[in-house]
């Protein structure tokens, strides 16, 4: 989230510097947004009091004396949680936890009420790791078994005809240690969306990394941009690609944001001026880091003196992460969820002092987020989906996997690389092929291309060269691009069946397929390398890496191509593999056929290659001791 405000950043102070200084300043929160092309990030410092409610008839009288105390001059940040929900309406029904369930303590509301906000710098990847923390493995309160079972009953009430369709959801725990706002950085980065927040409650902390606006809220306009149906990304772009088609094509997925749609519509109606509801951008594709979404925009025209406590009482919660009719769906969720959601799928935003440009309130809905309670330390994690009549329990278990992989995937700084062979008179070998490849994976990643400025960047690179050379392109986030020549010289290129032999042995240890730097030329290369070389003991010039099903993969620099039964074989992409330029042309050429291949059909193979856009087709042999 953000918003314009008051205030200057003192000094040129780095990210994790500044949030030290600001904590040191006693308690703040911080909001962001980190979409493409529109980071902006600010913090609230300087608390003067919090506002909490623990009781329902605390919850509206709370909200109230925010939005006053907000008027007076100060920022507000802050939460309501999912469980607060019949103080704004008394039909909706949620299950409170037990006094001694972990988080039984949370609040049902908190604010903190700050003097202060200030433009900060977006947050960027660590250069550094580990992080400054420490989190245990998640644990899920409920397996996939568990979850087949669970969602039996809630079909029968579908076929009942008591819901049309529910969100189920569940809990994950972790012991945790140190930094909150470092696992915050973390999260954001992991999912780049533009809702963040963060902020000490006091003995809990709240990290939200959420890509769904429940509403935002300025002096003419209120609007609301639903999120419903989710897909987890692909690996590579043409999988991604095929991830995004399959979502936008899903009947199921696209009538289940349409159904939430007219349903916010009519909630938000109540509190608009009248004939004034627009409904805009409809079912868009929003690509987050490790998921696909469907998002729907809708606006409106606030009623004279609409306030944010009249915005939760038409919309809190909001009905795609409940279900609808929502009351039911509530009812079914209180009964069969296996713990209260807490912050989970509340809401998590800002109101604005008076003359503050930008929204006047901005509130997120909280998924993707974690609540620490530091005196326990533990942390907690909600996930969950939407089950219709149609929906598959495997399917529906792995997209909520899915959406907790963020707390688990960490995208430390890289740049994109391609390397090249040059050689005169010719010049760059495969070059449209290898621009191509990198203009995928900088759409993939989202990084900034610009395909005649790194022409210029080879070009100036390879102006160095008298004669054959291997040279690197290097391009940022950012789109900043640098070309350089790797140092030695290289070989002249080999062709199938000629060249020395070079020695190769295969990995023992496994990298899981689904890493998704394995199908990316970029820096982070030790995603090889450091595998490679703690699990073998074999000398050898390369090794050849394996899956978690015990099929190789390729080498540290290079494809493999296998003799088998007198056709030369190529692992698929699916494998977990990069697909090689020069390896494509060979297949494209019909001298290659594509196919899994186990180590043990490598290791009794006759012949093997490296197959390598700068060095060529390089003959293998196998060690084994």
């Amino acid at each position: 989230m953000s918003a314009g405000g008051t205030g200057e950043r003192k000094g040129d102070l780095p990210d994790a510097v500044w949030s030290r200084t600001l904590n040191n300043m006693g308690p703040c929160a911080r909001f962001d947004d980190l979409t493409a092309g529109a980071e902006r990030s600010f913090a609230l410092s300087g608390l003067r009091q919090t506002v909490v409610a623990r009781e329902l008839d605390e919850v509206i009288p709370a909200l109230v004396r925010v939005e006053e105390l907000a008027a007076q001059g100060l920022w507000a940040g802050g939460y309501v949680a999912y469980e607060a929900a019949p103080a704004f309406n008394p039909a909706l029904d949620v299950a409170r936890p037990l006094p001694d369930e972990p988080f039984s303590g949370l609040p049902l509301l908190w604010f903190g009420l700050y003097g202060t906000r200030e433009e900060v710098e977006p947050f960027k990847p660590r250069h550094r790791l580990p992080a400054p923390y420490s989190v245990s493995a998640w644990t899920a309160e409920i397996d996939r078994d568990g979850y087949e079972q669970a969602l039996e009953p809630i079909h029968q009430r579908i076929d009942a005809g008591d819901t049309e369709q529910m969100n189920y959801s569940f809990r994950l725990h972790a012991a945790f240690a140190g930094e909150p706002s470092e696992l915050y950085r973390d999260l954001l980065l992991a999912q780049r969306s533009a809702h963040g927040a963060c902020f000490e409650a006091d003995r809990f902390h709240i990290v939200s990394a959420s890509p769904e606006g429940f509403f935002k809220l300025s002096a003419d306009q209120t609007e609301v941009r639903p999120m419903k149906g989710t897909l987890a990304r692909g690996r590579w772009a043409e999988e991604d690609r095929e991830q995004a088609t399959r979502l936008l094509g899903s009947d199921q997925e696209r009538a289940q944001n349409l159904r939430v749609v007219q349903a916010i519509s009519e909630s938000l109606g109540s509190v608009a001026a009248s004939g004034s509801v627009r409904i805009e951008e409809v079912l868009e594709l929003e690509r987050l880091e490790t998921v696909w979404q469907l998002t729907t925009r809708i606006t409106a025209e606030p009623k004279a003196g609409m306030s944010v406590v009249d915005a939760f009482k038409a919309l809190f919660p909001l009905c795609s992460i409940t279900g609808l009719p929502q009351a039911k769906a509530m009812e079914i969720i209180a009964e069969l969820e296996p713990s209260p959601r807490g912050v989970y799928c509340g809401a998590i935003g800002y109101i604005a002092p008076p003359g503050a440009p930008g929204s006047r309130a901005n509130f997120n809905v909280a998924i993707r987020t974690v609540a620490i309670d530091r005196e326990e330390g533990l942390a907690t994690y909600g996930v969950g989906g939407g089950i219709s009549r149609d929906s598959s329990s495997s399917a529906e278990y792995d997209e909520a996997r899915a959406k907790a992989r963020l707390l688990t995937e960490r995208r430390p700084d890289f740049e994109l690389w391609e390397t090249m062979r040059w050689e005169p008179p010719e010049g760059f070998w495969l070059l449209e092929e290898h621009l191509e490849r990198l203009a995928a994976s900088a759409d993939y990643f989202g990084f900034v291309f610009d395909r005649e400025r790194v022409r210029r960047a080879l070009d100036e690179a390879a102006g160095e060269c008298t004669d054959r050379c291997a040279v690197r392109v290097a391009i940022g986030r950012d789109g900043e691009t640098k070309a350089y020549l790797l140092e030695g010289g290289i070989a002249p290129r080999t062709e199938p069946g000629s060249g020395s032999s070079v020695r190769v042995a295969i990995a023992r240890d496994a990298i899981p397929s689904h890493n998704v730097f394995l199908f990316h030329q970029t820096s982070r290369h030790e995603v090889y390398s450091n595998r490679a070389r703690a699990s073998t003991v074999v000398p050898a010039d390369d090794v050849i890496l394996i899956n978690e099903r015990y099929e190789i993969t390729q080498a540290t620099n290079s494809n493999v191509a296998v003799l088998i039964d007198g056709r030369w074989c190529t692992p698929p992409v699916e494998s977990g593999c990069l697909a090689g330029v020069y390896r494509q042309s060979l297949i494209e050429n019909g001298m290659l056929a594509v196919r899994p291949i186990t180590t043990e059909e490598a290791t009794a193979a006759k012949e093997i290659a490296l197959l390598s856009s700068v060095r060529g087709w390089q003959r293998a042999h196998l060690v084994t001791e």
